[in-house]
């Protein structure tokens, strides 16, 4: 067993691009005198970081407890999903960059009722993704050709199981 959580690295850059973005959003918004299609536009710039700023302060006070049995997230929304029951996996990348040498991962895990997605700003997302690759292959999980290479491309291949899981309950401490 192990808990993940966000760094406090992610978690503060999240906060001030959500800051920095809605007080530019909202000033242009209060700026504005007539109505317009800009303050329309601007509303919805202002709209949609405030949400961010909501996203990241949930994600603040959520964590993770990974078991050989379960995933389940700690916080607000609490959500428990079992390994044996697990049915759907998706792992998407998202890249900053043209080069595709810089960005993020998304794993969406689901039973068909709950679901639970992470990315891999979360301490600990190299050991839950091993934990993941491992229960796809012993439960010949069917995942679409893009997760597959994904999951290849970060280190964890989904044709063979590698090492056991107790290697990996250990995961980096928040820098």
């Amino acid at each position: 067993m192990f808990t993940c959580k966000y760094s406090r690295k992610s978690i503060s850059g999240d906060y001030v691009r959500a800051t920095i973005g809605l007080i530019i959003t909202a000033g242009l918004l209060l700026a504005a005198t007539q109505i317009t299609i800009f303050q329309y536009i601007f509303a919805a710039g202002a709209i949609l970081f405030f949400g961010f700023l909501l996203r990241t302060f949930l994600r603040q006070f959520s964590s993770f407890i990974v078991t050989e049995t379960n995933i389940e997230r700690i916080g607000l929304f609490k959500r428990s999903l079992s390994w044996n029951n697990l049915n759907n996996v998706t792992l998407k990348y998202f890249s900053t960059r043209r080069d595709r040498k810089d960005g993020w991962y998304q794993l969406t895990l689901s039973d068909g009722i709950i679901k639970i997605t992470i990315d891999s700003e979360l301490m600990g997302f190299d050991n839950i993704m091993k934990i993941c690759s491992d229960t796809v292959i012993q439960k010949r999980i069917t995942v679409s050709e893009t997760t597959s290479d994904n999951f290849t491309s970060s280190g964890f291949s989904l044709m063979g199981s590698g090492q056991p899981h107790e290697e990996l309950m250990d995961p980096a401490k928040d820098e």
